[in-house]
């Protein structure tokens, strides 16, 4: 698997412009820019999820190892395995190979 930029992401406003960018490994991950240069909120709530993207995969991979261990139990349809298959759809689809 490729490895993604590690750290925390951060996010900034420049010149019209959503800068995401790692702290740890001081790099530009995406810019988000608007015309007129104005950010809007919805900018600005897309550049928090993106910087948000490593929490929320690591979110994803602790939820799948507990379901995977409780659902060995489990013998047929339930909120948890829908959960399960939600995180390992969303791990598969972060994962470049």
């Amino acid at each position: 698997m490729v490895k993604y930029t590690q750290g925390d992401w951060t996010v900034s406003n420049s010149g019209g412009k959503v800068i995401i960018g790692g702290m740890k490994h001081p790099t530009t991950i995406a810019t988000l820019e608007t015309i007129p240069l104005k950010i809007s909120p919805e900018i600005e709530a897309n550049a928090r999820l993106i910087a948000d993207a490593p929490d929320l995969l690591a979110a994803c991979v602790i939820c799948e190892n507990a379901l995977r261990d409780h659902l060995q139990y489990d013998d047929g349809e339930s909120l948890e395995r829908d959960g399960f298959n939600a995180a390992k759809a969303a791990i598969a689809k972060a994962e470049v190979k």
